[in-house]
C-alpha cells in the first residue's frame, strides 16, 4: 500500500521481498504513474507529461467517461477524477486549485468544464475559477 513514487515502490519491494508493486490510489490524477515506476524499477528515465499532455489526458478521460456512461452518470463519475487531476496539477498553490477544483466540480456542462481545464491549463487561474 501507499506506493505513490518510484523510491515508495522500491522500498514496498525490498520490505515485501514480491516481485512486483500494486499501484491504487497514487496513481488518481497521475495515470502515466505505473509507467513511470516500471521505467524507473527497470533502470530507464521517465518524463512526466507536459501540460499540454496532461491537458490531453484530462480531456481525453473526461470524454471516454461521457462516451462510456452517458452525459449524465459519465460527467459524475468523472469529477472524482476531475478532482485528482487538479490536486496533482503542478501549478497554482493549494488554495487556488482547491477554489478551481471546487468550482469546476460543480458545473454540469461538459463543454464549459473542457473551456474551464484549458483556461486552467494555459495559467489562467482567476478564469479557471470564475
Amino acid at each position: 500500500g501507499d506506493v505513490v513514487d518510484l523510491a515508495s515502490a522500491r522500498e514496498a519491494l525490498v520490505q515485501s521481498g514480491a516481485d512486483g508493486v500494486m499501484l491504487g490510489r497514487g496513481a488518481v490524477g497521475r495515470p502515466w504513474l505505473p509507467a513511470a515506476i516500471d521505467a524507473g524499477l527497470a533502470g530507464g528515465v521517465w518524463r512526466e507529461p507536459d501540460l499540454a499532455q496532461r491537458l490531453n489526458i484530462v480531456v481525453g478521460h473526461l470524454r471516454a467517461s461521457l462516451d462510456f456512461y452517458g452525459p449524465d452518470l459519465g460527467l459524475k463519475m468523472f469529477r472524482k477524477h476531475l478532482a485528482a487531476y487538479i490536486e496533482a496539477a503542478p501549478f497554482g498553490d493549494e488554495a487556488i486549485r482547491r477554489a478551481v477544483r471546487s468550482q469546476l466540480c460543480q458545473i454540469s456542462d461538459p463543454g464549459e468544464i473542457e473551456a474551464k481545464l484549458a483556461a486552467l491549463w494555459a495559467g489562467k487561474h482567476q478564469a479557471a475559477a470564475a
